[in-house]
């Protein structure tokens, strides 16, 4: 168990998973601000931004150590501040009547929503 009088190393709250090519993705457009001067241009600047968003001071390392980890607590600012879309969604693709079809589902009232769930788990048993 870890000792209490200890600070956590990471921050509070949720943590998102990062795919590999996701965090390319911001090393990349990270560079290409550099090339461009546009800011953020590093991940200095990056933490500094995310800092600024959530309005706490982050740990300048803690950017650089996310790129080691798998998950982290500052996906959804990098996100927002660089404009990029979630790692899990940036890995999924699909075609546009089955994207158009999940839009659909997602935006239906519980109700709805539970009717569509026994009909995917009568459709599963018909498979088995």
């Amino acid at each position: 168990m870890a000792d209490a009088r200890h600070k956590r190393s990471y921050t509070k709250g949720s943590r998102q998973q990062m795919t590999p090519a996701w965090k390319q993705s911001v090393k990349d457009l990270l560079a290409q601000n550099e090339k461009d001067g546009k800011y953020p241009a590093n991940q200095k600047e990056l933490a500094d931004a995310v800092a600024e968003l959530l309005g706490k001071d982050v740990d300048k390392s803690a950017i650089n150590r996310m790129f080691a980890a798998s998950t982290s607590s500052y996906v959804d600012p990098i996100c927002l501040i660089l404009g990029l879309p979630p790692p899990m969604q940036a890995t999924v693709s699909e075609n546009g009547k089955r994207s158009e079809t999940l839009h659909r589902i997602r935006n239906l009232d519980d109700a709805d929503f539970e009717l569509v769930e026994r009909y995917i788990e009568l459709l599963e048993q018909r498979r088995r």
